[in-house]
């Protein structure tokens, strides 16, 4: 699920910027949600000196939401060709719902 969830938003996705200001790539319909973005790293520095470790979520992110229940998938990554992480994962009717979605990919 997680590599169809990265092609479908790869093509079906626009760059969009949200109300607080970040760019992400965006897919709506009347189903669901997804957003793709990047985190911004916290400077070395500050993390220091407030004792935060480095992001354990990575940098990359994908977030499906299902608009009925929530979010329902949730990968991270650290670098461009790494393997996602599955931070998130909910089974329901939502996986045959979109993988009748994105049958075009």
């Amino acid at each position: 699920m997680s590599s169809l969830a990265l092609r479908f938003i790869a093509r079906k996705g626009r760059w969009q910027v949200l109300n607080n200001g970040p760019e992400v790539l965006q897919y709506e319909d009347p189903c669901f949600l997804m957003i793709f973005y990047l985190r911004r790293p916290v400077p070395v520095e500050l993390r220091t000196a407030c004792g935060i470790g480095p992001l354990h979520h990575g940098l990359y992110s994908l977030e499906l939401w299902d608009k009925e229940i929530g979010k329902v998938l949730n990968l991270a990554w650290d670098s461009v060709g790494a393997t996602p992480r599955i931070v998130t994962f909910r089974r329901g009717e939502w996986e045959h719902l979109f993988l009748q979605t994105s049958a075009a990919i």
